[in-house]
C-alpha cells in the first residue's frame, strides 16, 4: 500500500539524503499512525540505519544543520526550513529495571530490532521516502479493525514500561478503538506497576484521556486500573445512592456526566469526573431508607485537592477544577447573591459551570432533571445583571480611594476596610453605585 506525496517537502529530503547515500530512514511512530489513519501529523519523527556520526555527516554535507542530542541513545535533530526532525538510530534496548527506561542502548543495523521494540502495532509502522510501508506485526490491520495491540508479549511490553498501561487507555479514549484481549489482560495483571511511574506522567496521560470521546468507556471497564492513582473511585462502582433523584449508580452517573461535557474542556471533564467523589464519605440513610449526601461537595472538593496536589498540577488548575467541583452543586437563587459569585468568578468561569451543572442535572432521574429550573433561573438573573451593567468589581464603583481620603480619610488601611464595606453594600443592592449616593453613605458612617 504506496502512499505518494504524504510527507513536507522538509521530511521527504532528508529521507531521500539517508537513501542516496546508501542507508534507509523511515517516518515512525505517532506520525506514521496518523498517516495511516488519514491524519495530518504535527510532528516527525524518523528512524535510520545510519549511526549519528553517520547522520550528522551527511546531512552537514547537504547543508543541513543538525544538533547531537543524544549520542547514547542515537539520537539527532536536524534542523532545516524552519523545522526540526528526530532521527534516531535502530537499537535494541536492555532491561527496564525501574519499568520506565531501558538499563541500556544498543545501537543497530537491523529494523527488525527497532520494530520489535515499539509499544502497539499502531506505533509499529514504519514508512520509507516512496510512502511505502515497512509493517511487521500487522499495524496497519490493526488501524483499519480499530484494535490496539500490544508488540509481541504485552504483559513483558507492560512490565518493561509501565506508562504503557495507561497510554493504552488514552489511546483507546481518544480513538475510540477497542484493546486487544490478550492486550487488555496484561493490563490488569500489571496495573499496580503504575504506582512506580512518577506523578507527573500519569498526570500527562491522564489529561489526554479525560476528554477521549470513549473516555467514560475506558473508565467503565478499566476501573481498577484508574484506581490505582485514583483510589476513591472505585468504591464508586454499584455505589446505591438510595435517592429518587438517582437512577444510576454513582459510577454510572459521574460517567454520564462527563459524556454529556461539551466542549472537551481538560479541566471541565476532570471536575466531572471527580464532582461526586466524595458522596460515600458523607453518605447516610435515613429512617424511610432514603440515602441522604448533604455537603458532599465539600468532601469531594477535599479529594480532589489531595489528587491534584499528588499528581502535581498547577496551582491553575488546581483552583479552576476545586472551584467547579465545589460549585457543582450550589445554585444562588438572588440577584445580590450572583452578584457576589460573578464578583469572584469571570463570565467564562460560570458558563463553564453551568455546563457542568447541566451535565449533571440532565444525569439525574426524572425527579432530579426537575432542578433545571433553578440553573434555568439563574442564568435568565445573570443575563439581566450583565445587561443591566451591574457593578461587579471593586473598581467599577463610582467612588475611589481619593474621594475618601478628600472626606479626611487618612490614606492606609481604613480606606480599604470602608471601600470594602460600600462595595458589599453596591452588591447587596443595599447601596446603588451613584457616586453622590456613595459619598452620603461614607459620611454617615465617618
Amino acid at each position: 500500500m504506496r502512499m505518494k506525496n504524504i510527507f513536507p517537502d522538509y521530511v521527504t529530503k532528508v529521507l531521500r539524503l539517508y537513501d542516496e547515500k546508501g542507508f534507509k530512514a523511515y517516518v515512525v511512530g505517532g506520525a506514521a499512525r496518523d498517516i495511516t489513519m488519514g491524519r495530518i501529523p504535527d510532528d516527525y519523527d524518523v528512524a535510520s540505519n545510519a549511526s549519528p556520526e553517520e547522520g550528522i555527516a551527511l546531512l552537514s554535507e547537504a547543508g543541513i544543520k543538525t544538533i547531537d542530542t543524544s549520542k547514547k541513545h542515537g539520537t539527532i535533530v536536524a534542523h532545516l526550513d524552519g523545522e526540526n526532525i528526530e532521527i534516531t538510530t535502530f537499537r535494541v534496548e536492555g532491561t527496564y529495571e525501574d519499568h520506565r527506561h531501558p538499563s541500556s542502548v544498543t545501537l543497530s543495523r537491523n529494523i527488525e530490532d527497532d520494530v520489535a521494540r515499539r509499544d502497539f502495532t499502531m506505533n509499529a509502522i514504519y514508512i520509507d521516502s516512496e510512502g511505502e510501508p515497512v509493517d511487521l506485526f500487522g499495524g496497519v490491520k490493526d488501524i483499519n479493525d480499530k484494535i490496539i495491540r500490544a508488540v509481541g508479549d504485552p504483559e513483558e511490553r507492560f512490565t518493561e514500561d509501565a506508562l504503557r498501561i495507561l497510554r493504552a487507555l488514552r489511546f483507546s479514549a481518544v480513538l475510540g478503538f477497542r484493546i486487544e484481549e490478550k492486550t487488555s489482560e496484561a493490563i490488569f495483571k500489571t496495573k499496580d506497576l503504575l504506582s512506580e511511574i512518577s506523578e507527573e506522567r500519569i498526570a500527562e496521560e491522564f489529561r489526554k484521556l479525560i476528554t477521549g470521546k470513549n473516555a467514560s468507556n475506558i473508565i467503565r471497564e478499566y476501573t481498577d486500573v484508574f484506581g490505582i492513582f485514583i483510589p476513591e473511585i472505585i468504591r464508586m462502582k454499584g455505589f446505591d445512592q438510595k435517592s429518587t433523584y438517582h437512577d444510576m449508580d454513582l459510577l454510572e452517573h459521574t460517567l454520564s456526566v462527563l459524556d454529556l461535557i461539551e466542549p472537551k474542556d481538560t479541566n471541565l471533564c476532570i471536575a466531572a469526573l471527580l464532582h461526586d467523589i466524595g458522596k460515600p464519605d458523607v453518605f447516610k440513610i435515613d429512617e424511610q431508607g432514603i440515602g441522604h449526601m448533604k455537603l458532599h461537595n465539600i468532601e469531594s472538593k477535599r479529594i480532589s485537592e489531595v489528587f491534584l496536589d499528588k499528581y502535581k498540577f498547577s496551582n491553575e488548575e488546581k483552583k479552576d477544577i476545586l472551584d467547579l467541583v465545589y460549585l457543582h452543586d450550589v445554585f444562588p437563587k438572588t440577584k445580590p447573591k450572583i452578584r457576589k459569585y460573578l464578583s469572584e468568578y469571570s463570565p467564562e468561569f460560570m458558563e463553564r459551570l453551568a455546563i457542568l451543572q447541566k451535565a449533571d442535572i440532565l444525569s439525574h432521574s426524572a425527579k432530579g432533571r426537575e432542578r433545571m429550573v433553578l440553573l434555568d433561573e439563574r442564568q435568565e438573573l445573570i443575563e439581566e445583571i450583565i445587561r443591566d451593567n451591574d457593578c461587579l468589581k471593586m473598581k467599577d464603583m463610582e467612588i475611589g480611594g481619593k474621594d475618601l481620603m478628600d472626606l479626611g480619610i487618612e490614606e492606609g488601611r481604613r480606606v480599604g476596610e470602608i471601600l470594602k464595606d460600600v462595595f458589599e453594600k453596591v452588591l447587596e443592592g443595599e447601596l446603588p453605585n451613584k457616586r453622590d449616593e456613595l459619598i452620603l453613605y461614607v459620611k454617615s458612617i465617618l
